[in-house]
């Protein structure tokens, strides 16, 4: 069976995860998969994304009229702990297949553990996505299974100076991730510590990927906030744990609170020029 666990290198992680997996297998007793829904319009990356996670082209990626218009079972593992890729129908293909597969949504939320909801991170016609999270995602007990992917985070400006060889974005690249990443902080609402800008590609037989660790941060995160499985597993594990959650909420509340700033600056701006145009009115 695949695990999900050989997309990614770091080894601290994958420590944690399997300690959690175990944890996990022992207090649910029955094996009991982590069901992980992926979503959003079609062509936003969603097969890509879970050919990478399962390093198999599973999934066909396109985007002309959309590929997957049935939900697909992907029965995987993390570690020890079994798992299910959820593959869903991609929104906004067309009115008639939105209105169809909406009780074939419902039907599923309440059972994920995790929703992966996929955006292309140059995309900047989201109102769809925005108006279907709203109507059928938006109560907290279904919002807070949420992860939003921001997809072929290389393309994001200036794309020429993207690290093919490393596989890594430039220092201006990765200010305009964190950009869009606060765009959709603030579009969808949520908390901006849950978005996460990932890139992937398949070349001559195999993957590579950036920033899939952060994907599965947030899952070790979410299985730690259980009070049983936190009994379970190691205090190394646990302050481990701890610490990745503080630096990666850390790193966000910096970055937001520097955009925030902006947006008051360019709003005072905003004022300042309305005033001098009311003065010249006036005078």
């Amino acid at each position: 069976m695949i695990d999900l666990l050989d997309s990614i290198q770091d080894q601290e992680l994958k420590q944690y995860l399997s300690e959690v997996a175990r944890a996990n297998n022992k207090i649910r007793g029955d094996g009991t998969a982590l069901t992980i829904g992926v979503m959003g319009k079609s062509g936003a990356g969603k097969s890509s994304l879970i050919n990478t996670l399962c390093q198999s082209n599973l999934c066909k990626s396109g985007a002309a009229s959309g590929c997957t218009r049935a939900v697909q079972l992907i029965p995987t593992k993390i570690a020890e702990m079994n798992a299910c890729l959820i593959d869903f129908p991609g929104i906004a293909e067309n009115g008639e297949w939105d209105k169809s597969y909406v009780d074939l949504y419902h039907s599923y939320l309440d059972q994920l553990d995790v929703i992966l909801w996929v955006i292309k991170i140059d995309d900047r016609a989201v109102l769809e996505d925005e108006n279907f999270f709203n109507t059928y995602l938006s109560n907290t007990e279904i919002k807070d299974k949420c992860i939003f992917i921001l997809s072929q985070a290389d393309k994001a400006a200036p794309s020429r100076e993207w690290d093919r060889v490393a596989y890594q974005p430039s220092e201006k690249q990765k200010e305009n991730i964190n950009r869009n990443k606060y765009r959709i902080f603030s579009n969808f609402d949520i908390e901006g510590v849950n978005v996460v800008a990932i890139s992937t590609d398949y070349h001559n037989g195999s993957f590579k990927n950036y920033n899939f660790e952060d994907i599965f941060d947030l899952i070790l995160f979410r299985l730690n906030k259980d009070s049983k499985i936190a009994e379970e597993i190691s205090l190394e594990a646990t302050f481990g744990c701890i610490k990745r959650e503080y630096r990666k909420t850390r790193e966000w509340t910096l970055s937001a609170f520097q955009f925030q700033q902006e947006d008051v600056a360019e709003l005072l701006n905003e004022l300042g020029d309305l005033e001098s145009e009311l003065r010249d009115m006036l005078e």
